[in-house]
């Protein structure tokens, strides 16, 4: 629906309910989907992906997780930290640590949240992805630093 009609508002209205009104988690995610690679640019559609952030089901966080990461990445970072800080799922704490070590490394709040979630994390698993991004933040510092070098003559 999304492709083929989305210069029509009915469409983009019941895309728009369907990603939280709709019983069926499959419905629900297609339409999360259709709203990041069709409509993010509505302000509508971010409150809508935070709202889809916080679904009982996993699989609607972790594609809200992706449309926030990927589509409002000027935003994300904060969000993305709170989300991983109240998620009760590992398997989705351990993406976004991934996903805000990854995606949003340069934002000031990263450093502190990797080490924290390194050191307090919910499982072996969370922290090791943390210690995974801090290692990463590194080697990048390290190869910045390296090629803002001057050449050796």
């Amino acid at each position: 629906m999304g492709e083929r009609w989305s210069g029509r508002p009915e469409v983009f209205d019941t895309v728009l309910r369907a990603t939280t009104a709709d019983e069926d988690a499959d419905v629900r995610h297609t339409a999360l989907v259709a709203l990041g690679e069709r409509w993010h640019d509505r302000p509508e559609v971010s409150d809508t992906v935070l709202r889809a952030a916080t679904d009982d089901d996993p699989d609607i966080r972790r594609a809200a997780v992706r449309v926030l990461a990927h589509r409002y990445t000027d935003r994300a970072c904060r969000v993305l930290i709170e989300l991983a800080a109240g998620e009760r799922d590992d398997v989705l704490r351990t993406d976004l640590v991934r996903v805000i070590a990854l995606v949003r490394p340069d934002e000031p709040d990263v450093l502190q949240f990797l080490e924290d979630t390194a050191a307090e994390g919910t499982s072996d698993v969370v922290r090791t992805t943390a210690r995974q991004g801090l290692v990463f933040l590194q080697l990048r510092s390290r190869l910045g630093t390296e090629q803002e070098a001057p050449a050796a003559d």
